[in-house]
């Protein structure tokens, strides 16, 4: 199967995050197809920071900052959109600071392509 493009991985995720009462909102547009996605997790102690796992043929990620000031993710965030100019940017709001990528968080399969089960 081939991978989902950005645009339509972006899309499902903000849904799940929204059927589970959660707030999530697209704070950059990437490119529709290939672009990166990063996955910032602002809750009750700070926020966390979801990055793509580079070398990876399905859409996985790794958590990169955790329970960091809103500064810092910003700074990081500049740091990767200079190097990378398609890459999307989610900010999800919630207090448990569930990130939606995993498993065992959410009850189903990581969101993504069918080979990344």
């Amino acid at each position: 199967m081939d991978r989902l493009t950005s645009a339509v991985w972006v899309s499902a995720y903000l849904r799940r995050v929204d059927l589970v009462g959660a707030y999530g909102a697209l704070v950059r547009r990437g490119d529709a197809s290939a672009g990166a996605i990063w996955i910032e997790i602002d809750h009750a102690t700070g926020i966390d920071l979801w990055a793509p796992m580079v070398g990876e043929s399905a859409r996985r990620f790794e958590k990169v900052m955790q329970g960091v000031f809103a500064q810092d993710v910003a700074e990081r965030m500049e740091r990767e959109e200079r190097l990378d100019s398609d890459l999307w940017r989610v900010s999800v709001q919630d207090p448990a600071g569930r990130s939606f990528l995993l498993e065992d968080e959410v009850g189903a399969a990581v969101l993504g392509d069918e080979d990344s089960r």
